[in-house]
């Protein structure tokens, strides 16, 4: 058995979070539903290749297709303009999210 799979968090570590929570139920305790990755590319504005080198890096790591999240506002401070990528993401669920 593997320690991060989900067998494993259903066999003991749902068991100790009943014990910490004095919970009667299974259901009564907090579950995961989804696991985020996320990496800040703060050197993107200067260069365009660091975003597509960060979707390749993150999409190994996950081993499903990141996405570049685009600047919501302009900050003149840090150099970022509305609608600019600034950093690449993934959202892991299911079975990915153990794995």
């Amino acid at each position: 058995m593997i320690k991060g799979s989900k067998e494993h968090y259903q066999k003991f570590v749902v068991g100790e979070l009943l014990k910490a929570f004095d919970a009667k139920s299974p259901m009564a305790v907090p579950r995961l539903t989804q696991v985020t990755l996320n990496m800040g590319l703060g050197a993107a504005k200067e260069n365009k290749n660091v975003i597509t080198e960060g979707l390749k890096a993150l999409g190994v790591v996950a081993g499903q297709k990141a996405v570049p999240p685009l600047a919501k506002t302009s900050i003149a401070s840090f150099k970022s303009r509305q609608g600019m990528p600034i950093g690449v993401k993934v959202t892991l669920r299911g079975q990915k999210m153990y794995d």
